[in-house]
């Protein structure tokens, strides 16, 4: 089944960014069928906060977080392929995707802390936001 959230809830003005998204969690959901994935992977940051609240303003970056090694190596190894025309860059302690219409983040974390779902969208909780994740 094609995962959706993000273009139901229109997050993104531009849809392309939204279809995007909607194609990482349904890579990621194939990929690991056993695995609960919100407890996993959510979006942190600005963007987090914005979506549970806080005033809109413009962000420069999608960023997500995990505790799970496998998806941290997935998103280096194989989301670039899957995605057209995607790069990614590898640091200790994220990967950066960068698409000609949005670039993604992917940091990992040895705890993601409490992750909430608003309108069907993982994202986590202020309180446990990092405060370099922006």
């Amino acid at each position: 089944m094609a995962y959706s959230n993000f273009s139901d809830e229109r997050l993104f003005l531009d849809e392309g960014v939204n279809i995007v998204l909607n194609r990482i969690y349904e890579e990621l959901e194939e990929s690991f069928p056993g695995l609960t994935l919100n407890d996993e992977l959510c979006i942190t940051g600005t963007l987090a906060k914005i979506i549970q609240g806080d005033p809109a303003q413009e962000i420069e970056v999608v960023p997500f977080i995990t505790d799970n090694e496998n998806i941290f190596s997935y998103s280096y190894e194989k989301l670039p392929v899957l995605l057209y025309k995607a790069r990614a860059v590898r640091f200790k302690d994220r990967v950066q995707i960068n698409l000609p219409n949005v670039l993604i983040e992917v940091w990992k974390t040895d705890d993601i802390g409490t992750v909430n779902v608003v309108t069907g969208i993982a994202v986590q909780d202020p309180a446990d936001i990092p405060a370099n994740i922006k």
